[in-house]
């Protein structure tokens, strides 16, 4: 099983390997179609051609891209509280997350209990 999030108003499931499957309340979505020629689908379905394409565009316009070193500082906060929170039963962490800073996610969730 894949990763997935419920809510009040329903539950997202992700299958990764060996294809991508998205699903909602345990119904299929629909995915974007492939390109031609795409020999590593997962390379386009997890979006990281679009990425590097919109961040080719910012960089010859000299923009800011939006998924820039911030953005990337949030998600490390968010991966490092909740592998805490994990290690920890599922106990909250605030952010921005305060714990170490000198170890991985694996670790932290081990260490943490």
């Amino acid at each position: 099983m894949g990763p997935q999030a419920a809510g009040d108003t329903g539950v997202v499931r992700a299958e990764l390997i060996p294809e991508l499957l998205l699903e909602r309340d345990g119904e299929p979505q629909p995915l974007p179609a492939l390109p031609a020629g795409a020999d590593i689908p997962q390379i386009h379905q997890f979006g990281y051609v679009a990425q590097l394409e919109d961040l080719l565009a910012d960089f010859a316009q000299g923009r800011e891209p939006i998924m820039g070193a911030a953005f990337g500082r949030e998600v490390l906060e968010l991966v490092c509280a909740a592998y805490t929170s994990a290690g920890r039963g599922g106990d909250p962490i605030g952010l921005p997350f305060e714990g170490p800073r000198d170890r991985t996610p694996h670790q932290l969730w081990t260490n943490a209990r």
